[in-house]
């Protein structure tokens, strides 16, 4: 995979924490108020305990073709995105949005699109604009529209996939992605160990498709993002105030997220 396309997930991905927001204050005050710190501990936990039985849980064996090509395009890229930068252009993202501070939003994007996707001017613009259209298809609860989000983000990895010459399906691309979205909603409305799990596996089976690697591969990565992700989400619930201390908390685990990304594909 190209280097430039690296960082491909990461600005979809922004639709997906996003999109949850309309739903999320009403229903996390439902829940048990975990601090940060146990939010990151328990989904760190799961973690590793996925990673003990990830072999015979996702079947990781010999990789196919298709994954050693991978695997060696991966190693031979001589761009990754800085795991500090990229962090902090989403972490900027997600708290603009959810504080619907637009700027930051568009500048938060912006530079994780400059940081390691690599598209034109051009096709930054239609596909923000896409992804923008699937968070709006997707955030009303309960009556949201999953196949409206699932076509505007085929377009969306439609673009990246010529742009960046990536080896997908587009649609199957875009079903992992909403998968996940729902994953997390589920995991705010459950706040229960079955619920994370599923989110972490289908952060971990979007990024294994798109990057063409072993489900296992990409795991830690897809674990670090479910824990930004539950830190994000008890700041939001407690009302999303600027200069909270847990979000540094959700940078911090945003750069764990990169780096084993980062590590997963050898850059």
């Amino acid at each position: 995979m190209s280097g430039r396309a690296w960082k491909l997930i990461g600005l979809a991905g922004l639709a997906g924490v996003a999109a949850t927001g309309v739903a999320l204050a009403r229903d996390e005050r439902r829940r048990r108020a975990y601090t940060s710190d146990e939010i990151r501990d328990r989904l760190r936990a799961r973690h590793a305990e996925a990673l003990a039985t990830a072999p015979a849980a996702h079947g990781a064996g010999p990789a196919s073709g298709r994954d050693a090509d991978a695997a060696a395009a991966a190693a031979k890229a001589g761009h990754r995105p800085d795991p500090a930068r990229a962090a902090r252009c989403e972490a900027q993202a997600w708290t603009g949005y959810y504080r619907r501070e637009w700027w930051r939003v568009l500048r938060g994007t912006a530079g994780m699109v400059r940081e390691g996707f690599g598209t034109t001017r051009a096709q930054t613009l239609r596909g923000a604009w896409w992804v923008l259209r699937a968070n709006q298809a997707w955030a009303p609860s309960p009556d949201n529209d999953p196949d409206a989000a699932r076509a505007l983000m085929t377009r969306f990895y439609r673009m990246a996939a010529s742009a960046q010459g990536l080896s997908i399906d587009p649609a199957e691309a875009a079903r992992r992605e909403v998968a996940w979205w729902q994953a997390h909603r589920d995991v705010q409305a459950a706040a229960d160990g079955a619920a994370s799990e599923r989110l972490i596996t289908a952060l971990a089976e979007l990024y294994a498709y798109v990057y063409s690697v072993p489900v296992g591969q990409v795991h830690a990565a897809a674990a670090h993002r479910a824990a930004a992700m539950g830190v994000s989400d008890a700041w939001v619930a407690d009302g999303a105030r600027a200069g909270d201390p847990r979000l540094a908390d959700v940078e911090a685990e945003l750069v764990r997220k990169y780096t084993a990304q980062r590590d997963a594909l050898g850059g």
